[in-house]
């Protein structure tokens, strides 16, 4: 009687039914970074996301997680994570994210020692209505373009990646820079603060760190005051969204599968327009204080793809810099 009951599930079962839920990382692929200031340190950190797509709603509630850090299929470390634990770092993607259908998704960083050459993690995932297994390789990132830092003199990085505290965590900003110009002294200021040109950056040429064509390019975001402004519904208001949040930005195609995206340029300054070519060092517009901003500055990183929030974010080492992959908090120079 067993038998047949079980024979009638299998006649009757649905071939097309969806699995109860499947598993992906944010970013797609997964690069570790060096943390030495010189790229010769002793431990590399790598961050994802594990994406959970779920069938139906709710059908994927997480019990418990194993993490096997591996080198050549040799497990060097094994980690366990319980559903309280998951609970508590989960998130839902952004609605304007590359997995805004997603059920949920949770963050895990590592820093590891370079020794171990860690080159996958075996995620395991127990829910509710069963175990998926996701095997991620973790790989060091083969940069294909020559980049010159995008200002010139002295700079500050003050907000880095996303294994730095506070570092940038959307998936096409992973390795993203936010820099401040300093002064022949080291200055940030030339004033008390409350005016955008109090800040020596603030005006400062902007140049293109490669040849390329111009992709996207945008002037049209007034400056922020000097305190900044947040306001990302504001700014997400604004026309052809997300961009609106990058204020005057502009990105740049190296013709080679990696795009160079600048912003919060000042509004007025962008020289350029889509379809224009550049070449490195060719100034495209001026360091200002537009979109998500909390005072003068320039950001930029490295994707894969023309679209923020979209593509994912690349590791990026430049050949001017007194530190090619500088870190947060550490004065450097661009030659």
């Amino acid at each position: 009687m067993a038998m047949l009951f079980f024979a009638l599930l299998l006649l009757f079962a649905d071939p097309a039914a969806p699995a109860p839920f499947s598993l992906s990382t944010s970013p797609r692929r997964v690069f570790k970074e060096n943390d030495g200031r010189d790229g010769h340190g002793k431990t590399e950190s790598f961050v994802f996301r594990v994406v959970v797509r779920a069938a139906q709603e709710g059908a994927a509630e997480a019990r418990m997680a194993v993490l096997e850090l591996r080198s050549a299929q040799r497990v060097m470390k094994s980690l366990r994570l319980s559903g309280d634990a998951i609970a508590a770092i989960r998130e839902k993607p952004g609605k304007l994210s590359a997995d805004a259908d997603a059920a949920y998704q949770f963050r895990l960083a590592f820093v590891e020692p370079v020794a171990e050459s860690i080159d996958n993690v075996l995620v395991t995932l127990e829910t509710d209505r069963g175990t998926a297994s996701l095997e991620v390789p973790v790989v060091n990132y083969q940069q294909k373009t020559r980049l010159v830092f995008p200002l010139r003199g002295d700079f500050l990085v003050v907000t880095g990646h996303v294994g730095a505290p506070d570092g940038h965590q959307e998936r096409s900003q992973q390795f993203a820079y936010d820099v401040v110009a300093l002064g022949p002294h080291l200055e940030l200021l030339k004033g008390d603060g409350t005016k955008n040109d109090d800040f020596v950056g603030f005006g400062k040429d902007v140049i293109a760190p490669a040849p390329g064509t111009i992709v996207y390019a945008r002037d049209d975001v007034a400056d922020n005051p000097a305190s900044g402004n947040q306001d990302f519904e504001k700014l997400l208001a604004l026309p052809d969204p997300p961009w609106g949040v990058g204020g005057n930005c502009v990105v740049i195609d190296h013709g080679n599968g990696e795009w160079s995206f600048l912003a919060h340029m000042k509004r007025g300054s962008v020289k350029v327009k889509k379809g224009d070519r550049v070449k490195a060092g060719d100034v495209i517009g001026q360091l200002g204080n537009s979109g998500a901003t909390t005072g003068p500055h320039l950001h930029y990183h490295l994707m894969d793809g023309p679209r923020l929030l979209l593509s994912d974010g690349l590791p990026s080492r430049f050949e001017n810099t007194s530190q090619p992959m500088p870190k947060p908090g550490v004065y450097c120079e661009a030659r």
